[in-house]
């Protein structure tokens, strides 16, 4: 049935004391994924619903490291959790039946309970941790900075000065984490222009001041902002007196609001074998209402919000020996692709990267959605324009050095190009390079090369052209094949005896 879908994903599972194992070559392969049968198996009569919970959760994620294109499907482990409370209902009531009956929604069949599994005591002893690793053992308290880009607000309101009401919440949001934080020891950071000096709190360490923005380099920029370019901001980081003391780097945009067990949970994710990830927000309401704005003190309440997925990045973390060699140019803030330049270098540099989404970790906030970037008008496109041409230009040797690109047509979207990078993060670069800025970042690495590399279809032909390979809205589908119970694989014996 392969040929009927654009893609297939294969999911197997391991189970080596039963001698039933999927050969490694098959298992490195792109669109398989392979689990052990340790790693999703539970005991329910010792397992709570948080036990339960983390295996779902250590699924989800090895779902997502594995086949990115997931990493933007919700996919709900409350909603998982009770599908498998309900199973292990259907496997109680089919213990006494006979084996050779199954009960019609799961596939679970009779007897299920009385076969002979030797594997309890193996279930007992798994306790968190990811797909394909052991719990991590206890260490010293890892060393982290977190800098952020505040700025003086002019004007400001008298409850949130002299920050705005996003700048206000997020930095108290990072010292009550700070606080709260038992397996970190946090430092806070901020590098400012000299006339924002109030915006560096007493207990953040203040480092060097930033001496250039647009405003100096770019006068002829309408608008007259003056905003701050990131690598002024990373050296003033990598030249401070401690900087060698610190084990990762956490860089957020300065609106930003943090979760009280949020260097925790990084802590957490570093432990887990991660050099470099970045942690999607979730959008949530600015206030109660109208006329209620959510302040510093209501804290307790952001975090008990449900915010709204968010694809875009604006929390990296990383470990030293990578920030090191961040090169953001004369990339400024404010505008792209300053967050997708980042991306791509700390994705690329890095040994272990993921990027969890907005409510995988449920770690980070952000008041509302404004974009006033995004606003089209001539004087935001001037900006954006710039910043593109600097990413360009200056960065050329950096993205090109760890990127490589090819062209496809998309055939769900008529005439539609798109790129496709050695990794996602470069993948999004080049289709906002070409799509933005009209940059053709394929084509330059086959003049490059020589121009070898062969052609590219047209789009008329990739999307009605005659071959069976070609197809138009097809589904992403996910069939379990390989036995494992629940997924109906006793319901569809004649497709399961021909695969």
């Amino acid at each position: 049935f392969g040929h009927l879908f654009e893609r297939v994903f294969y999911v197997a599972a391991n189970r080596g004391a039963k001698d039933i194992t999927i050969r490694e070559e098959y298992c490195e392969l792109d669109n398989v994924l392979c689990i052990d049968y340790d790693d999703f198996a539970y005991t329910p009569d010792d397992s709570s619903l948080e036990d339960i919970a983390a295996i779902v959760e250590r699924v989800k994620l090895g779902l997502e490291e594995k086949f990115p294109l997931l990493i933007d499907v919700d996919m709900d482990v409350d909603e998982a959790v009770k599908r498998v409370k309900l199973m292990e209902k259907a496997t109680t009531e089919m213990a006494d039946k006979s084996f050779k009956e199954h009960e019609p929604y799961f596939g679970i069949h009779g007897g299920h309970r009385n076969r002979d599994d030797n594997n309890n005591q193996q279930q007992k002893e798994k306790k968190g941790g990811r797909l394909g690793q052991n719990k991590a053992s206890p260490q010293q308290k890892l060393s982290l900075v977190h800098i952020a880009p505040t700025y003086k607000v002019k004007n400001c309101a008298a409850q949130f000065c002299p920050y705005d009401q996003d700048q206000s919440v997020a930095v108290a949001s990072m010292r009550r984490a700070r606080e709260q934080s038992k397996k970190a020891s946090v430092t806070l950071a901020a590098s400012v222009f000299p006339e924002d000096g109030d915006a560096v709190p007493a207990d953040f360490i203040r480092l060097g001041d930033l001496s250039r923005s647009t405003m100096s380099d770019y006068p002829n920029l309408p608008l007259k902002k003056k905003l701050p370019f990131i690598n002024d901001i990373f050296d003033n980081l990598r030249s401070s007196s401690g900087f060698n003391s610190y084990d990762y780097i956490i860089y957020t945009n300065a609106d930003i609001i943090v979760t009280e067990k949020f260097y925790d949970i990084v802590t957490a994710a570093i432990d887990s074998g991660y050099d470099a990830f970045t942690i999607n927000r979730q959008t949530v309401a600015k206030g109660k209402a109208s006329n209620h704005l959510y302040t510093a003190l209501d804290l307790d309440d952001i975090y008990q919000l449900k915010g709204k997925v968010h694809p875009g990045s604006d929390c990296f973390v990383m470990k030293r020996s990578i920030f090191e060699k961040i090169d953001m140019g004369n990339l400024f803030l404010g505008y792209p692709p300053t967050a997708n330049v980042l991306l791509v270098q700390a994705e690329s540099l890095a040994v272990r990267y993921t990027m969890f989404a907005s409510n995988e970790l449920k770690a980070t906030f952000h008041l509302g959605d404004d974009k006033s970037w995004h606003e089209k008008n001539d004087a935001n496109l001037e900006y954006e324009v710039t910043n593109y041409e600097n990413a360009y230009n200056d960065l050329h040797e950096v993205w090109t050095a760890l990127c490589e690109f090819s062209p496809e047509y998309d055939t769900r979207r008529l005439n539609s190009l798109k790129y496709v990078g050695n990794n996602m993060s470069c993948s999004r670069l080049a289709n906002k390079f070409y799509s933005v800025a009209g940059y053709d970042l394929a084509k330059e690495q086959r003049e490059a090369a020589g121009g070898n590399q062969m052609a590219l279809a047209s789009p008329a032909l990739a999307v009605t052209g005659t071959s069976s390979e070609v197809k138009t809205d097809s589904p992403i589908v996910f069939q379990f094949l390989v036995g494992l119970e629940g997924t109906g694989h006793h319901l569809h014996q004649k497709l399961y005896k021909g695969s």
